[in-house]
């Protein structure tokens, strides 16, 4: 997302110093890394301190929405727009205006990862890695880059991840427990309080969907139609969100269908249902459950996704 991030270390600073490398997973968690090669005597044990360092200074001195603000600046840098990138990152779980929020809430709550990466990783980083990795509410990895090289020139990227011990795995698996379980419980959490007609919308699309589909996938704030394409690649086409919305996911399916394609399901879908809530065909536009009260439309609706997930299973 960003190379050479500066963190501050007063209110009055520009920044005293810079992390090498500023990530966010989709699950709204940031990344810190610093990267060293073996042959920098301060991969030992300064390096550590350094990194200590910049997370105390990021979190005193980093104001809230910074990290949204590198994203954008990134990607004005590239010519590209931030909300197109970010929902095709994230795909069609979240709001984007609910994913920056949830970044800052993290890193402020001590979720994130901290990541060292060099060529070779000494046994003493190695030590205070995984005894950070334990004791931290942060993850914090080692992650070592060697190169091999054989005959005709080619080069071969092996990494080795150090710090994931089996304890600090359990410790973060009870933090990070999801809330999803069947999809009664899924309907019950998310769509139950918005009144019986959005249930019932619910069940019929389930239902309808059961039918076309291998499956379903449940997340935090999502569930998704589960297909298989000719490549026997798992593909989730269709997705009904916790906000009680449908969203077609044109984003999962932008390597196998052309983009005239692509913009035809879109508008036969907008034609059937109403506007959608961007008119990105490449991203994941969403509309109201409640529409599919009209039985006109729900039946023109059923009838473009039931093309839609068979072309995408041919693709």
């Amino acid at each position: 997302m960003q190379r050479e991030q500066p963190i501050a270390d007063s209110e009055s600073s520009n920044g005293r110093w810079s992390v090498d490398h500023l990530f966010v997973t989709k699950d709204a968690v940031p990344v810190l890394v610093e990267v060293k090669r073996a042959s920098d005597t301060r991969i030992r044990r300064e390096v550590v301190g350094q990194m200590l360092d910049y997370v105390a200074n990021a979190v005193a001195y980093w104001p809230v929405g910074t990290i949204a603000q590198t994203f954008n600046m990134t990607c004005e840098k590239l010519g590209r727009d931030p909300e197109e990138q970010l929902q095709e990152f994230l795909g069609a779980e979240y709001e984007l205006e609910e994913f920056w929020p949830r970044v800052d809430d993290n890193f402020r709550a001590g979720r994130r990862k901290l990541l060292f990466v060099a060529d070779e990783i000494p046994r003493e980083l190695a030590r205070i890695v995984e005894f950070l990795n334990e004791q931290m509410t942060a993850e914090v990895l080692a992650v070592e880059l060697r190169y091999f090289e054989g005959d005709g020139g080619f080069r071969t990227l092996v990494p080795r991840i150090i710090g994931a011990t089996e304890r600090a795995k359990a410790k973060r698996v009870i933090l990070n427990s999801s809330k999803a379980g069947s999809l009664a419980e899924w309907c019950d959490t998310w769509l139950k309080g918005r009144g019986e007609t959005t249930v019932r919308l619910f069940e019929h699309f389930r239902t309808f969907i059961q039918e076309l589909g291998e499956g379903f996938s449940i997340a935090d704030k999502s569930v998704s139609v589960v297909i298989r394409n000719s490549d026997d690649r798992i593909i989730r086409p269709l997705s009904i969100l916790y906000r009680a919305s449908i969203s077609v996911n044109f984003g999962y399916a932008r390597q196998l269908l052309p983009s005239d394609q692509r913009r035809e399901f879109y508008d036969r879908f907008a034609s059937a249902v109403g506007p959608f809530s961007t008119t990105n065909y490449d991203g994941f536009p969403s509309f109201p459950i409640e529409r599919l009260s009209d039985s006109q439309r729900a039946a023109a609706f059923e009838a473009v996704a039931s093309d839609w997930i068979s072309a995408i299973r041919k693709s």
